[in-house]
């Protein structure tokens, strides 16, 4: 069996690419918020330093200061406040007496600086004296420089590394995973029933014998296959047992797939050529069999017909005891030739047919058939429902069936037949009747097709055809007489015509007993 194989493909999509960039912005994200902490812990570190300094300043300087400003010393103030400036940071020392005098060194800024204050006070004899404040200007701009550049310094490089990272890890995705997924994504987009019995394989070069994610979902998508093919295998064995029982051209019809589409109520109508076969006296014939001999004398009848009907384009609507009922939504000629074919079918199951017991003898059948507007559809409940075909048409060809019973043709048709046929040259056709059905309002002509009939039948209704049917049309004039010499030269051609000597009673008749004067020529029948 043929493995549906799929080589590895070049990715096509945005999923690597998203999850590139998720772990690239994930890790920007991370080294900022790891570069804050450090950088902050830098900060305190410092600020710690600038308050060492301060403490220094004020157990070491500040004492002094405050000796020499007592004995007015003033150059030894200046010298030891630019001993001050020597400490980190400070960039500026001044002493502001309460009289805003001052002495100062370095330079003041005023901008990014941190401003720290002493107060001057010297005890003399337990009397307190408030000498000034000393002030001092830290610069922190160069701290901040130095943090600014540390942080730029830590995310560019930090930046650079991620993105090597991360392209390392495209091209280990692309590799281990992404162009397998890609395959995977082919096969179930390209897998439908033609091929569902090749599994999936991806070619990899995992050198590892124990199973990997890959191979689990290769494994869920092998069984999901197989799985999807056992149901489909189901599926289709019910269709097919199905379709048996619905043809597939009555769902067509409604416009569904299958069976399990239909719902109570689905309906639709056309025009549609409608077939009737009904075996004589089966009821009297059946009584010489057993159940099951009857059973199998149907069905070994009914698989003779039944691929008649579908090889014309027609389908088997239902079976009604010994009756069929078959539809035919093209031509009407795909109808008469069924019949025909039925009807030759019919020689020779009787000549070679041991379905059942030679007493029978042969069997014979009438077939009726009517074109007519219908309605397909399903009546029921909603637990127990079937298809059906609902029509007046249906009616008129189960009637036309059962008129070649009195007329003792085969095959008989309607004139919605006969006027649409595409090649009625290509059938033996004649007319017989203008007949008002039993529960019908509006008459109908007849007409019979004899193509089946034995050679000798068949030529001698071919030589009587002209005569009959213009014995047919005096008839129908109300000119007895004529019509009766006519049908009495088609009795010497064709004495077993039962039609002819129908006719000749009926005009026996009218010419004995009269007609009345809006006698319409229509036979009416009180019988089905």
């Amino acid at each position: 069996m043929p493995k549906f194989c799929l080589k590895p493909v070049r990715l096509k999509n945005k999923l690597t690419f998203r999850l590139v960039l998720s772990i690239f912005l994930c890790s920007i994200v991370i080294t900022i918020i790891i570069t804050a902490i450090q950088l902050y812990s830098d900060y305190r570190r410092e600020m710690k330093s600038i308050e060492q300094i301060k403490e220094q300043i004020g157990t070491s300087y500040v004492p002094a200061l405050i000796n020499q400003l007592w004995v007015g010393d003033f150059d030894i103030i200046k010298v030891q406040l630019k001993g001050i400036l020597r400490f980190p940071y400070i960039r500026y020392a001044e002493i502001r007496s309460e009289d805003n005098q001052s002495l100062f060194a370095g330079t003041s800024k005023k901008n990014r600086v941190i401003i720290h204050d002493f107060p001057l006070r010297y005890t003399y004899e337990n009397t307190e004296y408030f000498l000034g404040r000393l002030y001092l200007e830290m610069d922190v701009e160069d701290l901040y420089r130095t943090l600014a550049d540390k942080l730029l310094l830590i995310l560019i490089n930090q930046s650079v590394v991620i993105f090597l990272i991360s392209i390392f890890i495209f091209m280990i995705f692309q590799k281990t995973v992404m162009r397998y997924l890609q395959a995977i994504a082919k096969y179930t987009r390209a897998l439908d029933i033609e091929n569902l019995t090749y599994p999936l394989e991806l070619q990899r070069t995992v050198r590892s014998q124990e199973p990997d994610e890959l191979g689990d979902v290769v494994n869920g998508i092998n069984e999901m296959r197989q799985n999807l093919l056992n149901e489909t295998r189901k599926i289709i064995t019910m269709n097919r047992a199905f379709v048996k029982f619905v043809p597939q051209d009555f769902l067509n019809h409604l416009n569904k797939q299958s069976i399990a589409d239909v719902s109570l109520g689905d309906s639709t109508e056309g025009s549609m050529s409608i077939l009737f076969t009904d075996i004589r006296s089966f009821t009297s014939l059946s009584e010489s069999m057993t159940p099951e001999e009857s059973f199998q004398f149907l069905n070994n009848f009914f698989s003779r017909m039944g691929p008649i009907i579908r090889e014309h384009n027609g389908f088997i609507d239902k079976y009604i005891g010994d009756a069929i009922m078959a539809l035919f939504d093209r031509e009407p000629d795909d109808a008469v030739k069924t019949g025909i074919e039925m009807l030759n079918q019919l020689l020779l199951h009787n000549k070679h047919s041991t379905s059942f017991p030679i007493s029978m003898g042969p069997i014979n059948m009438g077939i009726g058939i009517h074109k007519g507007n219908l309605i397909l559809g399903t009546i029921g409940e909603i637990n127990r429902m079937e298809t059906t075909v609902i029509s007046d048409a249906v009616n008129l060809a189960s009637r036309l069936e059962g008129m070649t019973k009195i007329y003792g043709v085969p095959l008989i048709i309607s004139g919605s037949i006969y006027d649409n046929l595409k090649n009625p040259e290509k059938f033996a056709i004649r007319l017989i009747d203008r007949v008002q059905a039993k529960g019908k309002k509006e008459p109908v002509t007849i007409y019979e097709v004899y193509n089946s009939d034995t050679p000798e039948h068949y030529d001698k209704k071919a030589a009587i055809q002209d005569d009959f049917e213009q014995a047919v049309k005096y008839y129908q004039n109300k000119e007895f007489e004529y019509a009766k010499n006519v049908f009495e030269r088609c009795r010497e051609i064709f004495n077993e015509d039962k039609v002819t000597h129908i006719y000749l009673k009926r005009c026996d008749h009218f010419i004995n007993a009269g007609v009345d004067d809006n006698w319409d020529g229509v036979t009416r029948l009180y019988q089905k």
